[in-house]
């Protein structure tokens, strides 16, 4: 005999990098020194057919030009799809979770003119959670009486 089983359980998961390029407008720059990337925060966004992560990310940028260096500070974010493969006999559809896997970071930097291009990527951890069912053979589950 099998007895059904309806329970709750993570579906799928799987980690997604994402990589994005960031621009700045500033005047009388001739190079970047450094960034430093401070807060970061991600959140899941249901606006599209699939699930997708926004992650928004504040950045110090030590600029050196005519007069001398500074520091120019911006804020960066990006949108985009997550999916990851989901497995199993889905009762309901997935909710998903999205969070930061350690810290984004910057990967390249360029001035071109009086516009900063900064490149900047994050990793994000994707789980998938639904309704399952299963089946398992009920003398394995149930003590005779």
């Amino acid at each position: 005999m099998l007895l059904e089983i309806i329970s709750e359980a993570v579906v799928g998961r799987g980690e997604v990098t994402l990589n994005w390029s960031h621009q700045v407008t500033a005047q009388d720059v001739s190079q970047v020194l450094g960034v430093r990337v401070g807060q970061a925060s991600c959140e899941l966004r249901h606006d599209a057919s699939s699930p997708q992560a926004e992650v928004t990310l504040e950045a110090d940028l030590w600029c050196l030009g005519s007069t001398g260096s500074s520091v120019l500070h911006t804020r960066s974010h990006t949108v985009q799809e997550v999916s990851v493969a989901v497995r199993g006999t889905l009762v309901s559809d997935p909710s998903y979770h999205v969070r930061l896997v350690g810290n984004p970071r910057a990967t390249g930097v360029r001035v071109e003119g009086e516009t900063i291009h900064v490149d900047f990527t994050a990793t994000v951890e994707v789980e998938a959670r639904a309704l399952t069912r299963y089946w398992v053979r009920a003398e394995d589950h149930v003590p005779e009486a």
